[in-house]
């Protein structure tokens, strides 16, 4: 830029191959850079229309002022219209207060707003012409369901920033949760859930009604920072997408044109409402079981995670009997296997906290006539205060049946081996598989049949376990009556 009279020459002729370039109309080119009588005319009675229909309807001189000069610029491409550069061009002397014009300035595009003469689009102004105004009349007089405004809000935050429907914690489980937005559920009914609570739900900004409520939920409540401007957009980019869609066959090339920017306007106004979820979520505060979550960064979906992790570990304080032991469903039959293999080794009867819990379940049943079966076992460990993963379940279990603490039965008929590694892997067949806890058996009783095994075979038994012992014991007396009968 230049300085003095050259620099302002320079100027005015920049602005003058802009107009040319840019393609402006008669009138804001006949201002720019002279025109002819005729577009000086036009131009100036165009001006004069809208100062006086302005200065009717507004009674602000300073956003008539404001209104003109975005009359002026609408065709500048190179110019960005933002409340920054506005300010700018509207500055009327040096050393004027920035705070208090930046206020007015702010009022008066809200106004101007208000009464459609412009636009806004994300932090860009545009000055309206009579058929745009008249389509974004008719845009803003566009009817639609709040249900159809809060379904696009449940796909911004939802779909867009916290995507996944289950959500993995440590030990490799996926938890599926709830959707719930503003006390109404968008989604199938899960013992777990994720609620966010709007700036248009009851008591929003009640932080002490918010804490009493989430008490004795199992939820993770996601208040959100209030933005009226967001939910305004979103309303909007719901009426542009229905008015669109509605006149999309419409004859008129100008209202084509008009229909088209519009499109790609929504386009662009909706990918700026995910960001800007983003931001609400990463503002968010969280609240579990009237306890406040401080989850630090602003990362809205890392927040979510977390604080949904946080909320598992609170519903499910029994987790941790798992003791973060990776269980795959392929390892049922290896875990099987373990009382066969000796790989429990001597102390057989040193079950884990998990399996205790499953043996507790099992014989506190048998004590009180009550039938358990592996479907039964299933629902009371994958639900609070467990929140065991279906592996996790069924392995302890193998692991329960290797250790000779149960039986398992089908139509009367004990499995084992394969045809039970089946049985357990087959959902179908759970309803069926019936668990008893096994007769227990002493350590002297035990020791009693070793002794015997070895003082009648003239040789160790290799098992330790009472039912392992019991079976190697049955199948060398079988082995001994083959070969007594082949003397014989």
């Amino acid at each position: 830029m230049g300085t003095g009279a050259a620099g302002v020459m320079t100027n005015y002729k920049s602005l003058k191959q802009i107009a040319l370039d840019s393609g402006l109309s008669c009138m804001v080119a006949a201002l720019l850079h002279g025109g002819t009588g005729a577009e000086r005319r036009k131009a100036q009675s165009a001006l004069q229309t809208l100062q006086d229909c302005a200065e009717r309807h507004l009674g602000d001189p300073y956003a008539v002022r404001l209104l003109k000069a975005l009359f002026l610029v609408k065709y500048v491409k190179e110019f960005k219209a933002t409340p920054r550069n506005l300010g700018v061009l509207m500055l009327e002397r040096f050393g004027e207060d920035v705070p208090v014009q930046r206020q007015r300035l702010a009022a008066a595009l809200n106004l101007l707003e208000q009464q459609t003469y412009i636009q806004r689009h994300g932090d860009l102004y545009e000055y309206l012409t009579d058929e745009e105004k008249d389509i974004e009349e008719e845009i803003k007089n566009t009817e639609v369901e709040s249900a159809d405004v809060l379904k696009e809000l449940e796909a911004l935050l939802f779909d867009g920033v916290i995507k996944q429907r289950k959500i993995r914690y440590g030990n490799g489980q996926d938890y599926a949760y709830t959707r719930k937005l503003d006390d109404k559920a968008l989604s199938r009914e899960q013992e777990l859930a994720i609620h966010l609570i709007t700036p248009l739900g009851d008591n929003h900004e009640d932080l002490v009604v918010q804490r009493m409520q989430s008490m004795g939920r199992d939820e993770l409540r996601v208040i959100l920072p209030a933005d009226a401007r967001f939910m305004q957009d979103l309303t909007l980019h719901k009426r542009t997408e229905k008015y669109i869609r509605q006149n999309s066959n419409t004859q008129q090339e100008a209202v084509k044109r008009i229909l088209d920017a519009k499109g790609f306007q929504n386009t662009e106004r909706l990918a700026e409402l995910q960001e800007r979820a983003k931001v609400l979520l990463g503002h968010a505060r969280l609240i579990v079981n009237a306890g406040d979550l401080e989850v630090g960064g602003e990362d809205g979906q890392a927040r979510i995670l977390k604080g949904f992790h946080h909320l598992i570990e609170t519903t499910y304080p029994n987790l941790r009997m798992l003791r973060d032991v990776p269980y795959n469903e392929a390892d049922i039959g290896k875990y099987l296997r373990q009382g066969q293999d000796g790989l429990l080794g001597n102390d057989v009867t040193r079950l884990t906290e998990a399996e205790l819990e499953l043996l507790a379940f099992i014989q506190g049943n048998a004590r009180g006539g009550v039938r358990t079966t592996v479907k039964s076992l299933l629902e009371r460990f994958e639900r609070k205060n467990y929140g065991w993963y279906y592996a996790a379940i069924l392995c302890n279990l193998a692991l329960l049946r290797a250790r000779g603490k149960i039986e398992i039965r089908q139509d009367s008929n004990l499995l084992a081996g394969d045809p039970l590694e089946r049985a357990l892997r087959n959902t179908a067949a759970h309803a069926s598989l019936i668990l008893e806890p096994q007769i227990e058996f002493t350590p002297a009783q035990v020791r009693a049949l070793k002794d015997f095994f070895a003082d009648f075979f003239n040789r160790p038994a290799t098992s330790n376990e009472a039912r392992a012992l019991a079976r190697e014991t049955r199948d060398a007396i079988k082995d001994l009556e083959l070969e007594l009968v082949a003397l014989r």
